[in-house]
């Protein structure tokens, strides 16, 4: 035994209670389990099967219902708060959208996209390094919409007739 500069005695442990290979990662699903269809987006998938990665060895540790799902609002971040708190270190996904996208990455844990047609695929293309990191989403509210009607021709002389009939010209 061997102590530090703190005085502390450093104890080396000869089997540790886990393998440090393996990662904790949550998948996104259309159902419970890891044959289940995997879910192309994150905030309103289904399920979330939580599996334990070791390279291609996958072990599924448990499937959990996504409470965002079928929330009017704010589904993406009832989802990424879920999966803080069941401590996974990584989440796939096919997008992310901007809030649960902040909230994740703050929160530190990786986000990748990848493709696959079961969460065990894309559980093993993950072990495999074949998944890609997730790009950041663009700012909520900013995008296209409706927008206020200000734009050519509805009806606020923004169109060539500038209201004045059917486009014959004069004044």
């Amino acid at each position: 035994m061997q102590r530090n500069r703190a005085g502390i005695n450093n104890v080396k442990c000869i089997n540790p209670p886990f393998d440090i290979n393996t990662m904790k990662i949550a998948v996104s699903a259309m159902g419970p389990g890891i044959n289940a269809p995997f879910s192309p987006t994150f905030g309103r998938a289904p399920y979330f099967v939580i599996v334990d990665v070791n390279g291609e060895n996958v072990s599924e540790v448990k499937s959990i219902p996504n409470p965002g799902a079928n929330a009017p609002r704010s589904a993406g971040i009832m989802a990424a708060q879920t999966l803080i708190n069941e401590g996974v270190s990584a989440v796939i996904s096919g997008s992310f959208g901007p809030n649960a996208y902040s909230v994740l990455s703050q929160a530190g844990i990786g986000l990748f996209v990848c493709g696959g047609a079961t969460v065990m695929d894309v559980a093993r293309a993950y072990g495999r390094n074949a998944c890609t990191p997730a790009a950041a989403a663009p700012p909520p509210g900013i995008g296209y919409g409706r927008g206020m009607g200000y734009g050519r021709g509805y009806g606020r002389g923004g169109g060539w007739g500038r209201g004045r009939g059917w486009g014959r010209g004069g004044w």
